[in-house]
């Protein structure tokens, strides 16, 4: 009984196994940048209409092919002490977008983003919480999460 070491069609099957997970690597790398670029491109214009006077224009930025529109997240608890906005536009929470509390009790937070479909949810004193003022939801590793278009 001689080895014969491995066998052509084993090597030529994982060679093409590495390269198709080499594809998928990449491409949702360059996915993510080109977001990534987007969005601090909306976020500098942001910046730099709050330095303007206030008769600046109205949100009609552009970034290219995809405009940014102002976004509004409310979240509506009177008893809540802290308000955080978790999505997948900050990495699931990490870099933390913290909800202002408002004079009126509740919590918001305005954002400059790019058109798309966002998921998020917000974390009450450290619980997750879906918007309840959210018209769509998806799911998310498993949790159920809402949705926001932007137009």
């Amino acid at each position: 009984m001689t080895n014969s070491g491995i066998g052509a069609k084993t090597v030529i099957f994982y060679a093409l196994l590495m390269a198709g997970c080499f594809t998928c690597v990449f491409s949702m790398g360059h996915g993510y940048s080109r977001f990534a670029k987007d969005y601090t491109a909306a976020q500098n214009i942001r910046a730099s209409r709050a330095a303007q006077p206030a008769q600046a224009a109205a949100p009609s930025a552009d970034l290219g092919d995809i405009p940014a529109r102002t976004v509004r997240f409310i979240y509506a608890d009177n008893n809540a002490a802290q308000v955080f906005l978790h999505a997948d536009f900050n990495l699931w929470g990490a870099y933390e977008i913290e909800l202002e509390k408002s004079a009126s009790g509740g919590f918001a937070k305005t954002l400059v983003l790019p058109q798309g479909e966002y998921k998020y949810y917000f974390s009450v004193d450290g619980a997750p919480a879906p918007d309840p003022q959210a018209v769509a939801a998806a799911f998310h590793m498993g949790r159920e999460v809402s949705l926001k278009t932007v137009l």
